[in-house]
């Protein structure tokens, strides 16, 4: 039986980011994928032209079929949110229907192509919400961004959630690497594809590493999967939208 694996995010027509990403990501791993729809954008791998959020009784809504049917989800990944008030009611609402389920937020704060999600956030809503993340991956400026509102120096003192802080912003040699509690625990580095880019690596990233979590790898291994995903489908794609490709 195939592993279960809940996405919630944006709806992105070009199919290159949000959960029509995801899913792509999930089927290559072998895993089956749920989607709920947070947001309905106006967007390609180029442009990002606006949004419509999916009001939270509507989220509740997508979500009450799945889990009323019983069906087993091993692992949870979340993207785009209208707020961090909706996304922490949304996942008290998780954990009491899904206690001990991983939860992998992708913290999308803007898109590549400039549009800016979310300029105030709370902090103490945030440490809410963080209480129930397992692992979160940030960019380098979403991780400046909430290190700020959290009121550290960087998010690497986070203590909690694992914080798996990605390196593609970083100059030079792309290194991504996980920390917990303030303590690094594991780095891996990259080659940077020279004229490359991949529209939604993060969510491709995040949802490849919650298949791994889902299948049962432990957190070093699916994140080494996972980062050896996004660089292959950079590799072999020719534009900014993603020609998934099988794995092994």
């Amino acid at each position: 039986m195939s592993e279960n694996v809940l996405c919630i995010g944006g709806m992105d027509p070009s199919g290159g980011a949000g959960l029509l990403a995801d899913i792509k990501t999930l089927h290559q791993f072998g895993v089956n994928g749920f989607g709920v729809t947070t947001a309905i954008t106006y967007q390609n791998e180029s442009a990002f032209e606006g949004l419509e959020w999916v009001a939270p009784e509507q989220l509740i809504r997508q979500l009450a079929p799945l889990l009323g049917k019983g069906h087993s989800i091993s692992a949870i990944k979340i993207g785009l949110i209208q707020d961090l008030e909706v996304l922490d009611a949304l996942l008290k609402y998780l954990q009491q229907q899904l206690p001990n389920t991983p939860v992998i937020w992708d913290p999308v704060l803007s898109a590549s192509a400039g549009w800016t999600f979310h300029n105030e956030l709370d902090g103490e809503v945030l440490r809410s919400a963080l209480s129930r993340v397992g692992v979160l991956t940030p960019n380098l400026p979403e991780s400046r961004q909430l290190a700020t509102v959290l009121g550290l120096e960087q998010l690497t003192l986070l203590h909690g959630p694992h914080l798996l802080l990605k390196g593609g912003h970083h100059e030079g040699e792309p290194v991504d690497r996980l920390y917990h509690n303030g303590t690094l625990i594991h780095e891996l580095s990259g080659e940077r594809l020279e004229g490359k880019s991949l529209h939604g690596s993060g969510c491709v990233f995040a949802s490849a590493l919650a298949a791994g979590i889902a299948k049962g790898k432990n957190l070093i291994t699916a994140f080494a999967h996972a980062k050896n995903y996004v660089y292959e489908l950079i590799k072999a794609s020719e534009t900014p939208l993603g020609k998934h490709h099988l794995v092994s």
